[in-house]
């Protein structure tokens, strides 16, 4: 989405078929045109606690190989300190129903 609207600003002052023409389904676009208030209200609420970050894909703190996935999370939610992102890091993937 950045590559093709430049920021949130553009992105929120696209018009319903540049967004699904972006890609976006119709229940999206209509999260962006009507936001849930009490789903915002939740967010900036859980945000306002200690160490709780939001970083959104053009912060600096983004980690990098995370960008350059097809389709990367637009924000991260975090709970803790953002640098540990760049730190040597170790996956565990497997089934959560084995």
């Amino acid at each position: 989405m950045k590559e093709r609207f430049g920021g949130i600003d553009r992105l929120l002052k696209a018009s319903a078929s540049e967004l699904r023409h972006a890609g976006l389904n119709d229940e999206s676009v209509a999260a962006l045109r009507q936001p849930d208030r009490s789903l915002l209200d939740q967010d900036l609420d859980w945000l306002s606690g200690r160490n709780h970050h939001l970083l959104t894909w053009d912060d600096e703190r983004y980690p990098a190989l995370l960008r350059d996935i097809p389709s990367p999370p637009a924000a991260l939610y975090l709970d803790g300190d953002p640098d540990i992102l760049w730190q040597p890091q170790i996956a565990v993937i497997g089934s959560r129903n084995p």
